[in-house]
């Protein structure tokens, strides 16, 4: 029997009452925090679930969707966020009802993975492992100097404007990994976390963009257009430059280790690195994303050719739900690896490993899968793959 939960989707109607309780909850200024779900005109009322008793809203959370692309491969993703429950309702299985509803709607829609951020432990009730790889590298004044010499940028930057869009869209399609943001969403997105967008000039043509924050202490999104001749390494000297030239001592720029070139050149020129989790991912169709990042992963590695099964046990709450899926959040899969491409189904044989579901994400998409001495040498070459989701587009 499928677990009833007391979440209900809401209307357009209800955003304002949603957003004036999140606030009352969390006291943050959710509009300005994420003016993507909560500005002025903003029509994602439907995305959210909410818990009414008597005395009327008592939870609510947030489950985005988002097409995302890895690879080449697009797929279906949902941010969830904004979970939230009155200070006097806890205790009463209203976040329980509220994660249903979503991990429900996501598996019904296809949805390929979710993402969101809180507590580890907490969130792994539900079906969610903190995995993934986020560095920041920590650029300095002393370390220009000893590397680059401190001296003026080439770069010219300035705020983006609505009339960039068309550019910033195109720009961000470039990039190995990105969430999907239309021209008239795009300036919304990237503002979450108070941060602004800003494009990059060098001798007068426009040539990326990068998000950060207003005072350009951490830079979270970098985007080249490249071309014939184009220089990433020059290039990364010349946006740490332009960043510090405001006379601040150091900018903190996270950098996905898949983007080769910078990340090997801002490796160079820091003075620090820091690498954590990166947040809590849900996999809802393990096919396509293992399928998704080991393309990513082989565009920057050489893995022998050759073929695995892994196994993954059900997660007891999407048992309990009944949106477990044979063949997509559970199962044995099969993987082979060929030409470069890894292609990856539902088989029919014997494991060469078999997990429980939290165990098989922190072995795929987190450091721990390096230490198992169990795996399959193909396995231990794959694993972790690099999973990664735009920090701007996490709810």
């Amino acid at each position: 029997m499928s677990y009833i939960s007391r979440a209900k989707r809401c209307s357009q109607s209800e955003l304002g009452e949603i957003i004036d309780f999140a606030v009352k909850v969390f006291n943050v200024d959710f509009p300005n925090l994420l003016p993507r779900l909560y500005r002025d005109g903003a029509a994602t009322g439907p995305d959210h679930f909410a818990v009414r008793d008597d005395d009327g809203l008592c939870a609510a959370v947030i489950s985005f969707p988002l097409d995302m692309t890895v690879a080449g491969r697009t797929f279906k993703t949902y941010g969830v966020g904004t979970v939230s429950v009155a200070e006097d309702k806890r205790g009463r299985g209203y976040m329980t009802d509220l994660l249903a509803s979503c991990m429900t709607d996501a598996a019904e829609h296809g949805a390929a993975l979710s993402v969101l951020g809180g507590q580890r432990q907490r969130y792994g009730y539900y079906g969610f492992a903190l995995v993934g790889e986020h560095v920041e590298f920590a650029v300095t004044r002393t370390s220009l100097r000893h590397t680059t010499g401190l001296r003026e940028s080439a770069f010219a930057l300035r705020e983006a404007k609505q009339s960039d869009t068309p550019a910033l869209v195109r720009m961000m399609r470039k990039r190995p990994v990105y969430a999907e943001r239309g021209e008239d969403d795009f300036l919304f997105a990237a503002a979450a976390d108070y941060r602004k967008t800003y494009i990059i000039s060098d001798g007068g043509r426009d040539v990326g963009y990068f998000v950060a924050k207003p005072d350009m202490t951490h830079i979270s999104e970098i985007a080249f257009d490249g071309g014939e001749g184009f220089d990433l390494r020059r290039s990364a000297d010349e946006l740490a430059l332009a960043a510090l030239a405001d006379g601040h001592d150091s900018v903190r720029i996270c950098v996905p280790d898949f983007e080769t070139a910078l990340f090997a050149r801002f490796y160079e020129i820091s003075d620090r690195w820091e690498a954590s989790a990166f947040a809590n991912v849900s996999v809802l169709d393990f096919p396509t994303v293992v399928g998704a990042f080991g393309d990513l992963l082989l565009r920057t590695r050489h893995v022998d050719d050759g073929q695995f099964v892994f196994e993954v046990e059900p997660h007891p709450f999407f048992e309990k739900l009944g949106s477990a899926r044979r063949g997509k959040d559970h199962g044995a899969f099969g993987g082979r690896v060929e030409g470069g491409r890894i292609d990856v189904a539902p088989v029919e044989r014997e494991p060469d490993v078999k997990l429980p579901y939290i165990k098989a994400l922190e072995l795929m998409f987190s450091r721990i899968g390096e230490t198992q001495p169990y795996l399959s040498p193909l396995c231990r070459a794959l694993f972790p793959l690099p999973l990664y989701f735009p920090p701007a587009d996490k709810v």
